[in-house]
């Protein structure tokens, strides 16, 4: 099931009336399928109301957007061995919209910045604002930041996110990650890992404190697993689910029994989480 991005007039103005019926006017929306929808915060994500498990879902992803964000920037930029070599080096990549600058501006010190980034051309999801290295340790890089045939490399920094934002359609909410890790192995194949220690976030004005990985994410109930091709994306907490996205929207397999059987499949246009 599809639910549509549509908002019917009559119930948008008969819940308009209502809503001012007691002096001060505040305006609230029901969908043709008679999902509730008040004001946009303007905060870079709007929960659907009425279907707790598709609320649920787009919490998820929110969640995992926020800490793969500078995975997938990175990739994107092939900064890797720019974060790994010597200061003095600057980059811009451009996105599918806007663009990505880093810069090496110390020996221990690079910065990524997202410029209104779109990284997927029909996605709404938007990086905006800088992710702070600082480098802890850089093992086996050569002073280009390659990493030499048949040489174990590993670089671990700190990062500071706090100017960093995301959002559907309006890059507002504060993305996370608080350290990370790129190695090399002997084989050429480069892994990384971003991880969250915990530094709040807000998504639709509730404080979430996300810690661990994208293989192992939690905050507060919430409990989810991807990687940052960000193609599948599982929950085991609050709801069973396997979340997957593409340019119409998001698709949900609910697992209702946890049996690893998909129940139902609820699926969500963008347009109705854009802000």
């Amino acid at each position: 099931m599809r639910i549509p991005a549509r908002t019917s007039v009559l119930s948008c103005l008969l819940a308009t009336m209502l809503a001012g019926c007691g002096g001060g006017i505040s305006i609230a929306f029901f969908d043709d399928d008679g999902f509730f929808r008040d004001d946009f915060r303007g905060d870079g994500l709007h929960l659907p109301h009425g279907d707790s498990e598709l609320r649920a879902s787009v919490v998820a992803l929110a969640l995992f957007d926020s800490l793969a964000g500078i995975e997938r920037l990175m990739a994107a930029a092939g900064a890797h061995a720019q974060l790994a070599g010597a200061a003095g080096t600057s980059a811009e990549r451009a996105c599918a919209s806007g663009s990505i600058v880093t810069r090496k501006t110390a020996a221990t010190t690079f910065v990524l910045e997202a410029r209104q980034c779109q990284l997927v051309a029909g996605d709404p999801l938007l990086y905006d604002g800088s992710w702070l290295f600082v480098v802890q340790s850089n093992v086996g890089h050569a002073a280009d930041g390659s990493c030499p045939a048949a040489t174990s490399c590993v670089l671990t920094a700190t990062l500071d996110s706090a100017s960093a934002r995301f959002g559907y359609g309006r890059a507002a909410m504060r993305a996370t990650g608080s350290n990370w890790r790129q190695e090399t192995s002997t084989a050429g194949v480069l892994q990384v890992q971003a991880q969250a220690s915990g530094a709040s976030t807000f998504i639709d004005g509730v404080e979430f404190r996300p810690t661990g990985t994208l293989a192992s994410l939690s905050a507060q109930e919430f409990s989810l697993s991807g990687d940052s091709t960000r193609r599948t994306l599982t929950t085991t907490a609050p709801v069973h689910a396997t979340i997957s996205t593409d340019a119409a929207g998001l698709v949900s397999a609910v697992d209702e029994n946890g049996d690893g059987q998909a129940d139902r499949s609820l699926s969500l246009d963008w347009d109705r989480i854009v802000d």
